[in-house]
């Protein structure tokens, strides 16, 4: 499909709009269906902002808000090619695209020692959640109870990068982590249950539980969330 509002120019290709009000066109249902069938490299190359061929008869760069407005736009319609996690994932061939993403954030997560325990490179719809399983894979976090907190405030699961006033823009969030008390509980055989941690990917990723310490077979059937 062409791109809406008029004609285009003779490439066809994504470079046609550059010369439009983009800001409208991004709102826009054509665009956005436009825009997820267009080759990828063209659309690398018009978020990179690189000139066009004296003879090709395209529009000028886009300015480079536009580009991360229209990066923003992609990186909804294509995770798979344009979010923080999927640049990062190419290398560095594409750190300046990652640099201007508008959802990049720098987390670094901090004990209470003041050491550092954790730096990711994060989009800012990330939840609390996903940082606490990123912890449980470290050995600082490993067997033991955790919770981030930022400010004054104990995060819950839930709570994204962005509830938390992450700006994007390769902008900086400090979080600390601090240490839970872990409660003990006793199966249905009165033996202490063992605490086991969920590390298959899902919404209970890094969430704890207990159940029986039996051998496998003669198992009781207790199971409990730790939280």
């Amino acid at each position: 499909p062409q791109p809406p509002g008029g004609g285009h120019d003779a490439s066809g290709g994504p470079a046609a709009a550059s010369g439009r009000a983009v800001g409208g066109l991004l709102a826009d249902q054509g665009m956005q269906r436009f825009l997820r069938g267009a080759p990828s490299k063209e659309l690398y190359e018009l978020l990179r902002g690189s000139p066009a061929p004296p003879d090709a008869g395209a529009s000028p760069p886009l300015p480079r808000a536009r580009r991360e407005e229209l990066l923003s736009l992609l990186s909804r319609l294509r995770p798979e090619e344009f979010s923080v996690e999927a640049l990062r994932a190419r290398g560095s061939g594409f750190e300046d695209l990652l640099r201007m993403h508008p959802g990049l954030v720098h987390v670094k997560v901090f004990s209470l020692s003041g050491a550092t325990v954790l730096e990711q490179t994060l989009d800012r719809s990330s939840p609390a959640k996903r940082i606490k399983a990123a912890l449980y894979d470290t050995s600082w976090a490993e067997d033991a109870g955790l919770s981030l907190v930022f400010g004054e405030d104990v995060l819950d699961d839930a709570t994204t990068l962005e509830d938390l006033g992450a700006a994007g823009f390769g902008c900086c969030m400090d979080l600390n982590m601090v240490r839970t008390a872990i409660k003990h509980r006793h199966c249905l055989c009165n033996q202490p249950a063992s605490r086991i941690l969920h590390r298959k990917p899902g919404p209970h990723q890094g969430r704890a539980f207990f159940r029986c310490s039996g051998l496998r077979g003669v198992q009781c059937p207790f199971f409990e969330w730790t939280d």
